[in-house]
């Protein structure tokens, strides 16, 4: 998983928008190849809605884990989606990450057999 959460100023400094989604690109290379897996790009609502469609490869041949506490629905390979971070969780005394993935059961197992490493 490429964990992708930038602010505007982080985005800047190392030079743009492009220069990420460079610097993306080659993670994913490196990882693909090293593991034989596609990762998946964890990316929040901000994101998705200002940046990813500058980067339509990204956008269409990923799938997408996405923080999203709203009522927006993104135009992605949404696979898991993050729906509260104030979630609570029997024996567990902080607030956690609610996440839900997108299909049924059986997807589920489908989905661990094709997109994990083997």
């Amino acid at each position: 998983m490429l964990d992708v959460e930038p602010t505007d100023k982080q985005i800047a400094k190392m030079g743009g928008i492009q220069s990420l989604f460079r610097e993306m690109r080659e993670w994913i290379k490196v990882v693909e190849k090293r593991t034989g897996a596609r990762p998946i790009l964890y990316l929040n609502q901000r994101f998705v809605k200002t940046y990813l469609d500058e980067a339509p490869d990204l956008k269409r041949d990923y799938l997408v884990w996405i923080a999203r506490y709203g009522a927006y629905k993104p135009d992605v390979h949404l696979a898991i989606w993050q729906l509260s971070a104030d979630g609570r969780v029997k024996g567990i005394g902080n607030e956690v990450d609610i996440n839900v993935f997108n299909g049924y059961e059986g997807q589920w197992q489908e989905f661990l057999e094709e997109e994990c490493i083997k």
